[in-house]
């Protein structure tokens, strides 16, 4: 690692004003175990870890290379570019994180706070945990969240940037969708304030999403589509306080879906359906007991792209076969036969 050039300074400057302490980083060109100040520079072929006692407190520019984090990230300002991997795994409270062009990625299976948060041009962001910003977006990538998501400000999708949500999403401020960009979400979304939509608003395909709008809402763009039903609910109307966009496949003022909104941060925890995953690290095959009964199980590597292995189901018994697996750190979700969602990480050598 080296200093960081008055250029990348400047771009970390504009950009804004645990999950397990124990996981592993693996391949590390460099390890921080103790409290750094200092700021990084990571280039390709370069992958930066930061132990479960670590602590980095200066500016983070992933320039191709790989930011693994298992311990804390305290007040920095982060910019992943150039087809950089930011991974995290504990504790992130960020004051700017920016996700800048195609092949960068974020994944987030800790905890995460951003003052603000911004993925652009391409670039992928996957959040299956606990995440809470002030802001997000500007304009945004691709941003798929999975877990339990607070914003304590505004939410702007703009610029041909697509949103997936998956989880119950609270926006405190305003939400904002316009310029090309594209929502979707099967769970529950509460807006506190105004709701403004000039792109494309749509339910999940197999799942029934809604708004629940507390302030003024309009829309001007397209909201719901065939085969992706959502519900409007605008607590001063039957419909949206002005309209004149198209609507299809939507449903007003019922806030019927299948989601339950979570109580303070906390959903994922509160739902835990499990109770012991053996041997950790594996070399061929993992076994998980729960205590329900599982209808289905997604495996996800440190990116949170869906892999492919051998997965058997017995009631409330999984049993995942790891020989064809890499080595490094993966995780699995685990859906019950009464929809609680459980996810655990462990380790293949």
């Amino acid at each position: 690692t080296v200093g960081l050039t008055p250029t990348t300074l400047f771009l970390l400057a504009i950009i804004g004003s645990g999950f397990n302490a124990n996981a592993q980083c693996t391949g590390c060109t460099t390890n921080i175990t103790g409290l750094s100040t200092s700021n990084y520079l990571i280039p390709a072929g370069v992958k930066l870890c930061i132990s479960s006692t670590g602590t980095v407190t200066g500016l983070i520019a992933v320039n191709g290379g790989t930011l693994c984090n298992q311990g804390t990230i305290n007040n920095a300002r982060v910019l992943v570019y150039n087809g950089g991997l930011f991974s995290n795994f504990n504790l992130a409270d960020i004051d700017s994180l920016l996700i800048q062009d195609n092949n960068s990625y974020y994944t987030n299976w800790g905890t995460s706070i951003h003052v603000r948060f911004s993925s652009i041009t391409g670039s992928v962001a996957n959040n299956y945990m606990n995440l809470t910003t002030d802001y997000l977006g500007d304009s945004l990538g691709n941003i798929n969240n999975s877990g339990d998501l607070k914003i304590n400000f505004n939410f702007y999708n703009t610029y041909n940037g697509v949103f997936n949500n998956f989880k119950y999403l609270k926006i405190f401020g305003s939400f904002y969708n316009s310029n090309g960009g594209t929502v979707s979400t099967n769970c529950k979304v509460d807006v506190v304030q105004n709701f403004y939509n000039s792109a494309i608003l749509k339910g999940a395909t197999g799942g029934c999403g809604g708004f629940n709008i507390a302030g003024f809402s309009a829309n001007t763009g397209t909201v719901g589509i065939s085969g992706s039903p959502i519900d409007i609910c605008d607590a001063s109307s039957s419909s949206f306080d002005a309209n004149s966009g198209n609507i299809t496949n939507a449903t007003f003022c019922t806030c019927s879906n299948n989601c339950t909104p979570m109580v303070g941060i906390k959903e994922v925890s509160q739902n835990s359906i499990t109770q012991t995953i053996f041997p950790n690290p594996c070399s061929q095959k993992c076994i998980t007991e729960y205590n329900e009964t599982i209808s289905s199980v997604n495996l996800f590597n440190e990116l949170g792209q869906i892999v492919k292995a051998s997965v058997s189901i017995s009631e409330n018994k999984v049993e995942i076969n790891s020989q064809n697996l890499k080595a490094g750190i993966y995780f699995i979700e685990a859906t019950s036969a009464s929809g609680k969602v459980d996810r655990q990480k462990f380790i293949v050598e």
